[in-house]
């Protein structure tokens, strides 16, 4: 059992290995066509030293002599590109108060309202929390008494 874990993890392994070389080398069938470049070495006046073929030269040594002049690059001041941040919409301020329905228990009709989240069912004449019912009618509304004194009429949400 251990021994076919290990080839398993083995062969994962080598798979794993083997996409990511042939992700990351270089495409080579696009480059057979091309002529092999050798880069040409610019010297100066004074330079007496041989060009040293690319095939001999010595990848971890750095010679001062050769040195490219500097191409000034205009630097511009990069800023960020800032938007205003986003404007939300405000939601609609919810009504304390709204008619959820009608409510017939025997011949009384009563008023089902949604009182700052609670629901209540009440008849012409009874109040909750601060909320008087004034009337009720099935085809104006609701007459309902806010607590700072002032009468509004709630219609009958439809389409629910």
């Amino acid at each position: 059992m251990r021994i076919r874990v290990v080839l398993l993890t083995s062969a994962a392994a080598l798979a794993v290995l083997y996409l990511l070389m042939t992700i990351s080398a270089p495409d080579v069938s696009d480059r057979r066509d091309e002529p092999a470049r050798v880069p040409r070495t610019v010297r100066g006046a004074g330079d007496t030293a041989p060009a040293i073929p690319s095939s001999l030269r010595n990848v971890f040594e750095y010679s001062e002599a050769v040195s490219r002049p500097a191409i000034p690059v205009a630097a511009r001041a990069v800023t960020p590109a800032t938007s205003p941040p986003l404007a939300l919409p405000e939601p609609s301020p919810s009504p304390l108060v709204r008619l959820v329905g009608l409510v017939r228990r025997g011949a009384q009709t009563k008023a089902a309202l949604a009182i700052a989240g609670d629901t209540v069912v009440l008849a012409a004449g009874e109040s909750a929390a601060g909320y008087t019912v004034v009337s009720i009618d099935e085809d104006e509304g609701v007459r309902v008494r806010m607590p700072d004194g002032v009468s509004m009429i709630l219609a009958a949400e439809r389409g629910q």
